[in-house]
């Protein structure tokens, strides 16, 4: 989100990991300088992304559970696109220049970008205010609730998974 701290006008990103669509890693953060623009604020929140996503990554290797090669990333921000793929550091960027050279040096390796349509972009969950139907769609894709058993057997009634999604008034009533 670009300059939405009135105070300081820092820009706030947000970073999800999900492993077989189960979020392992969900991080907010400010940025740490102004951002110019919203390109430069999503550039640096790509960058944090893959910061974060290679000891994500080598936690699974060690565990014996390796990942696929290279991890996806999605980005809504088709100038951060363009500037991943192009793998050059323009005049315009020259300012942000590190945060983008990481992303040149572990682009296909690392993590393989694609840009997707803005409303389904995972981590804008963290720095937009979504309407409820968004809301709910991003949440189940975090939250593992495909996994979730049928509501018949015992695995469903033991951790009372009946109360899932409900208001603390319903859960008090039964």
């Amino acid at each position: 989100e670009f300059a939405k701290d009135i105070a300081s006008r820092h820009s706030y990103f947000c970073n999800v990991i999900t492993v077989y669509n189960v979020a392992v890693l969900f991080k907010i953060k400010k940025t740490s300088t102004i951002m110019l623009h919203t390109t430069d604020a999503e550039m640096k929140g790509a960058s944090a992304g893959v910061r974060q996503l290679i000891p994500v990554r080598n936690i699974f290797s060690f565990s014996g559970l390796p990942l696929q090669s290279p991890s996806q990333a999605f980005t809504d921000n088709a100038a951060v696109m363009s500037i991943i793929e192009s793998n050059q550091i323009t005049p315009r960027c020259k300012h942000i220049n590190i945060p983008i050279e990481l992303l040149h040096q572990e682009h296909n390796k690392t993590f393989k970008a694609s840009l997707i349509w803005t409303m389904i972009m995972l981590a804008d969950m963290g720095t937009k205010a979504n309407t409820p139907k968004y809301h709910k769609f991003f949440k189940y894709c975090i939250s593992a609730k495909q996994y979730l058993p049928d509501s018949n057997i015992e695995h469903f009634q033991l951790p009372q998974l009946q109360y899932y999604e409900k208001n603390f008034g319903y859960i008090l009533k039964n």
